[in-house]
C-alpha cells in the first residue's frame, strides 16, 4: 500500500520496473536467487543491505584514509592535562578509539543498548571495523562510506550553528 501511494500504479507495470525486479530472480552460483537471500538472512533484507553496505569498511584503515581530524590548540592543552600525557592530540585520541576493538565502557554499553538503534549489530562489536562503522555512522548519519568526500571531524560547543538545529 505504500508502494501504491508514493509510487502509484502505473510504475509497477513498466517495462523499465519489470526488468529491474526480474534481476532479484537471476539465479546466482549454486541456483540461489538475490531474493531468496534476502529472505532468507538473519535479520531480514534490511539487515542484508546494511552488511552490504558497511562491509567494504573491514578495519580501521579503511576509514582512515578519508579522515581529516582537527582541533584547536585549547582542546590539545585540555586534552593532555585531563589524561596526564603530553604528547597525546585529538587527532592520536580519534585513531586510537578506530584501531581498538569492542567496548570501551562494556557496563556503560549496556547501559545504553536499549536507547541505542536497534540496527546495530552488537553481535560484530569485537569486529575491527566495528568502530569505524560506528564513528562514520555517527559522524555522517549513515553507517556507508561515499568515498568521494573527506570526512571532516572536529570538537564542537553546544552553540556551533553547522552542528546544533536551528
Amino acid at each position: 500500500m505504500l508502494y501504491k501511494a508514493l509510487i502509484g500504479n502505473d510504475y509497477y507495470h513498466s517495462q523499465e520496473f519489470k526488468a529491474f525486479a526480474h534481476g532479484f530472480d537471476l539465479l546466482c552460483k549454486n541456483s540461489f536467487s538475490f531474493k531468496k537471500i534476502l529472505q532468507v538472512f538473519e535479520g531480514g533484507p534490511e539487515a542484508f543491505l546494511s552488511m552490504v553496505g558497511i562491509s567494504n569498511i573491514t578495519s580501521s584503515e579503511s576509514l582512515l584514509q578519508y579522515l581529516s581530524i582537527y582541533a584547536n590548540e585549547s582542546l590539545t592543552f585540555q586534552l593532555q592535562n585531563a589524561t596526564n600525557n603530553d604528547t597525546l592530540t585529538f587527532h592520536d585520541l580519534i585513531i586510537s578509539y578506530l584501531c581498538g576493538q569492542g567496548a570501551p565502557c562494556p557496563s556503560h554499553l549496556e547501559v545504553l543498548k536499549e536507547l541505542l538503534n536497534n540496527l546495530i549489530d552488537f553481535s560484530q562489536i569485537n569486529n575491527p571495523g566495528f568502530r569505524s562503522r560506528m564513528l562514520l555512522w555517527a559522524v555522517m548519519g549513515s553507517p556507508l562510506l561515499d568515498s568521494e568526500e573527506d570526512i571532516l571531524i572536529y570538537p564542537v560547543g553546544d552553540n556551533d550553528m553547522a552542528y546544533t538545529q536551528q
